[in-house]
């Protein structure tokens, strides 16, 4: 009986791939490779018209090219291609490179009419059977125009300043009970859902929180992450000679110590000067994160040490997302050291000096009744109101300002990075 041939340039590759394996012997290579094949085969199976429609035009400009609608297309191209490259990998969830390698050297190692499908990010649309040797090309191109487009799709929304989709678990989460009332008052002004998802926050990320203070954001981060991701908090040292930032961080530790169902997971250390003392990160960071603190650093002269630790301790790809007070262009440094509120132009320089690229800027925080000349500083608004006498009219006034008019700031680390 006829036996169908398989492709030679296929087995040549599993060959290979066998062959840089350090796990397989070269008895075993050989007996998958002199195996009956013609079990590999694909079965015919409609390949889903969104990859029909990206191999007619793997290019074309959306009609609708809206972040949300970009977001759409992706996740069902997402749906049929699997995880994509930029996916954190996972121990349930492997990256898309790692998920072909594993597969591939099973195959080289015996296992060939098991996993022949597995060399591939296809999911239930295909399946192994015998008959249909033929339409492994179609397939293949089928899958090679979805991986081109959902790249083209994934540049546009970069280039849009798109962050990541609607995540009902994270709008579950930041109205959850575990959230102080005072805490989530302040939600109009700082609109922490929106703020997240601009950053691109996964709930599978590996997440550093900087100088978490009070905990105000840990209370989202820590349940959001808890199942799949991993928060890291870099307060403040236990020793730090500024007697608030020692009282701060014993309140954050208690907070933590309080309520081990949400955060006993969470990884304490120690902000860097130079580099991390205390903490060992599992991978290096998907996202690092600091809101209204960048203005201390400026004024304690570690702000460049610290930006050049962040930078280390990230993935190329991974995230700087940053919220600070906003001073008008142009102001002196020396005021804005002394009032908190700090220029966009100066942020962005200290943050590319360490090697970071600018890739979005939001105006969720943007509060143009902010005029930025109080006595106090950025300190006189809400939440703090230093110096606003209560039930005074200038207490009022403040009030009604609300709180700070906000920079918010996204950075990545290059994928590639420049030679120095």
């Amino acid at each position: 009986m006829h036996q169908p041939r398989f492709p030679t340039l296929a087995l040549t590759a599993l060959l290979m791939l066998g062959a840089c394996s350090s796990v397989p012997s070269t008895d075993r290579v050989t007996d998958a490779a002199t195996a009956p094949l013609n079990d590999l085969n694909l079965v015919r199976a409609s390949i889903p018209e969104v990859l029909q429609s990206a191999q007619r035009q793997p290019y074309a400009l959306p009609v609708d090219d809206s972040c949300l609608a970009l977001s759409s297309q992706v996740r069902a191209l997402d749906e049929v291609l699997g995880a994509d490259l930029d996916t954190p990998p996972t121990a349930s969830n492997p990256g898309l490179i790692e998920r072909g390698g594993n597969a591939a050297g099973d195959a080289a190692v015996g296992a060939l009419r098991r996993t022949a499908e597995g060399v591939v990010p296809f999911r239930s649309w295909v399946r192994k059977l015998s008959g249909a040797e033929r339409y492994a090309k179609e397939v293949a191109a089928a899958i090679a125009a979805g991986t081109v487009r959902r790249a083209y799709l994934k540049g546009l929304s970069s280039a849009r300043g798109c962050g990541a989709p609607p995540d009902a678990a994270l709008d579950a989460i930041v109205a959850g009970p575990q959230r102080s009332t005072t805490n989530r008052a302040r939600d109009a002004w700082r609109h922490p859902a929106e703020t997240l998802r601009f950053f691109g926050l996964r709930s599978d990320a590996q997440v550093l929180e900087l100088a978490p203070g009070g905990g105000w954001y840990t209370e989202i981060l820590a349940p959001y992450l808890r199942d799949q991701g991993k928060l890291y908090a870099a307060h403040y040292s236990a020793q730090d000679p500024h007697e608030a930032r020692r009282l701060s961080r014993q309140a954050f530790e208690a907070k933590l110590a309080a309520s081990p169902a949400l955060y006993d997971r969470v990884v304490l250390g120690t902000l860097p000067v130079t580099g991390f003392t205390d903490l060992r990160f599992d991978r290096p960071l998907d996202a690092v994160l600091t809101f209204r603190n960048v203005h201390n650093w400026l004024e304690d002269g570690h702000l460049d040490d610290r930006f050049k630790a962040f930078f280390a301790a990230l993935r190329p790809g991974g995230v700087l997302g940053i919220e600070e007070h906003r001073a008008a262009p142009g102001t002196p440094l020396a005021q804005q050291i002394k009032t908190g509120y700090l220029t966009e132009a100066l942020v962005i320089e200290h943050a590319r000096a360490a090697g970071f690229e600018l890739v979005g800027r939001s105006e969720l925080k943007a509060n143009p009744r902010d005029p930025k000349d109080h006595p106090q500083g950025v300190w006189a608004l809400p939440p703090t109101l230093r110096g606003a006498v209560a039930g005074s009219a200038d207490r009022e006034r403040l009030l009604a300002i609300g709180e700070s008019d906000r920079m918010t700031l996204k950075f990545i680390k290059p994928l590639q990075l420049a030679a120095r």
